[in-house]
Formats: structure tokens, C-alpha cells, sequence
């Protein structure tokens, strides 16, 4: 989306933690602090791994602007993203694996 924000492989992987693990009722309490503990995990390995989880830090470059956008393209940035996403599904995995049973819709 281009706004130097929380980078959308983080954004993703913490959808899917919530929709896997998370509560299908308020009740469900025990779920809420399970999905918390899981998404401090997770952000925590993430940001060991790509020093940040803004967008604009893991790049270097604000991509807000069309000097910003043009050096992503230059510069080959995009592999940075496949790279965030990649990371963010392995970390994923690791961590749901162990006992996430998931929800049902």
C-alpha cells in the first residue's frame, strides 16, 4: 500500500494467528491471552530477523514518495518484501505447529 507502516507480511501473519488460534466467543479469554502471547512471539522473532517490523526500516527508503518508490525499483527491493514474507510463514509455522488446532468458520 505504499505508506511505510507495519509491513504487510506482519500484518498477515498476525491474521492468521488470530484466525487460527483466536476466540470465536468474547467468553473465550484463555484463547485471547494465547493469541497474545503468540503474536508477541511472533513479532519478536521477526523484528530479530529484519530489525524492524515498519516497512520503511526494513527498506531504507519511504516509499510514500517517487524518489522512495524509484529507488525500491531500482534497487531491487521487492526481494526484501519476499524475503519479510517468508520469514513471517516460517515463523508462523513454528509457532502454530506445537498446538494451534484452528478455527472453524
Amino acid at each position: 500500500m505504499r505508506v511505510g507502516s507495519v509491513c504487510g507480511a506482519v500484518s498477515g501473519a498476525v491474521m492468521a494467528i488470530g484466525l487460527c488460534c483466536g476466540r470465536m466467543d468474547a467468553k473465550e479469554r484463555d484463547k485471547r491471552d494465547n493469541v497474545y502471547e503468540l503474536v508477541k512471539k511472533f513479532m519478536k522473532a521477526f523484528e530479530e530477523k529484519n530489525t524492524s517490523i515498519i516497512c520503511q526500516e526494513i527498506l531504507g527508503v519511504d516509499t510514500r514518495t517517487e524518489e522512495g518508490i524509484k529507488k525500491y525499483r531500482e534497487e531491487n527491493l521487492h526481494t526484501r518484501c519476499e524475503n519479510c514474507v517468508v520469514t513471517a510463514v516460517q515463523i508462523v509455522q513454528t509457532l502454530l505447529a506445537p498446538g494451534c488446532t484452528g478455527n472453524t468458520l
